[in-house]
């Protein structure tokens, strides 16, 4: 993290590998990496990082929270990873899935998470659509 942080003084996007949860190694790097804040965490490719043919929200869960956790919602994004999350479920199911994790915060949280940062970070010129 501390190398990444000083390669630019713009804003990078951390796409953390996620391995086995028992592996706590992981969690400790990434909020290492969150400590410097123009180093952000895209919640992606956790589909194809789990069992392709028997992953469930609960399997995803434990790496959300610590990302989240460690970046907070204004410094997490989601991430379809599609085309290739199309090994493991299709786009919904991914959506369906991060949802399902998040669904306990605040709408706002929610919001960061699922387009405000992306929105900031890319610098784009839209807001997204509220959540119903």
């Amino acid at each position: 993290a501390d190398e990444d942080s000083k390669l630019s003084r713009g804003q990078r996007v951390s796409h953390p590998y996620f391995p086995c949860p028992a592996a706590r190694w992981w969690a400790s790097d990434l909020r290492a990496a969150a400590q410097y804040p123009n180093i952000y965490c895209k919640l992606s490719g956790l589909v194809t990082e789990a069992t392709w043919n028997g992953w469930t929200p609960a399997d995803l869960r434990p790496y959300i929270e610590t990302a989240l956790e460690a970046f907070g919602p204004r410094r997490c994004m989601f991430g379809s990873d599609w085309p290739v999350c199309k090994l493991a479920g299709s786009y919904e199911q991914v959506y369906d899935a991060l949802l399902e994790v998040v669904g306990d915060l605040s709408q706002d949280e929610q919001q960061w998470i699922l387009g405000n940062t992306a929105t900031e970070f890319y610098q784009l010129k839209f807001e997204a659509p509220p959540l119903s």
